[in-house]
């Protein structure tokens, strides 16, 4: 059995993986929000492609040269798609990361327990000698 010092700087150790993970969880929950309000605030191009061709056929306008270009908008369309593939992606990553990020901290707070019981049990041993 070491003495109280060994345990108490394996809790210091712990304590401060601990307050690292959550720091980089709290990073990474920021993230996966930023990205979920962007991935939601981009427009749904589909249907302002639909919405764009009755207006056209209504007699309205598209383009400021009074025209609708189908091609240009359906270009967009893909761009919006790729776009919110790319995000989906990320945040995939993202969530796999947080779910590593808990596993370790909770890691952590087993060890940073099992030091801090082996911490006590040596204080008392110490101090009965």
């Amino acid at each position: 059995m070491y003495d109280s010092n060994y345990y108490r700087n394996q809790m210091n150790y712990y304590d401060n993986l601990i307050k690292t993970a959550e720091k980089e969880q709290a990073q990474y929950e920021s993230l996966k929000s930023n990205l979920s309000n962007l991935n939601g605030s981009l427009p749904n191009i589909q249907l302002d492609l639909k919405d764009a061709e009755n207006n056209f056929l209504n007699g309205g306008y598209v383009d400021n040269d009074e025209t609708f270009d189908k091609g240009k908008i359906k270009e967009c369309c893909t761009s919006i798609d790729i776009i919110t593939g790319d995000i989906s992606s990320v945040m995939g990553k993202i969530t796999n990361k947080l779910i590593d990020l808990e596993n370790n901290i909770n890691d952590y707070r087993v060890q940073y327990n099992n030091a801090n019981s082996n911490y006590n049990s040596a204080r008392l041993k110490e101090q009965e000698n």
